[in-house]
C-alpha cells in the first residue's frame, strides 16, 4: 500500500497549524502503538498542539478503557477521557 503524499503533506499541515487534537483510539491492542504514535506527535508539533485521546467508557468487546490507558502510562503523556457508552462505535 503506497502512502498518499498529498494526504501526509495535509496531514502535517493541518497539525501545524492545530491548537488541540482529539485522537479516538480503537482497540486495547493497538494503544501501546498509538502512544508510539502521539509521543511522536508531541514531540514534532510542542508545545502548542493540546491532545486529549478518547477511549470506550466502559468494556466493550476488546476497545481501549481508561484502564488500558492507565496500564500502558498513556494517562501520564496527554489526557485521557472515557466516551461515556459502552455501545460499539463512537456517538454523539
Amino acid at each position: 500500500v503506497e502512502l498518499n503524499t498529498d494526504e501526509l503533506a495535509r496531514l502535517k499541515r493541518e497539525l501545524e497549524e492545530a491548537g488541540t487534537l482529539v485522537y479516538i483510539t480503537d482497540n486495547a491492542g493497538e494503544i501501546v502503538l498509538d502512544k508510539v504514535f502521539i509521543r511522536i506527535l508531541k514531540k514534532l508539533y510542542p508545545p502548542r498542539l493540546d491532545i486529549t485521546v478518547v477511549v470506550r467508557g466502559f468494556p466493550t468487546l476488546n476497545d481501549a478503557t481508561y484502564e488500558d490507558a492507565e496500564d500502558i502510562g498513556l494517562t501520564d503523556l496527554v489526557n485521557v477521557m472515557p466516551n461515556g457508552t459502552d455501545v460499539p462505535g463512537n456517538t454523539d
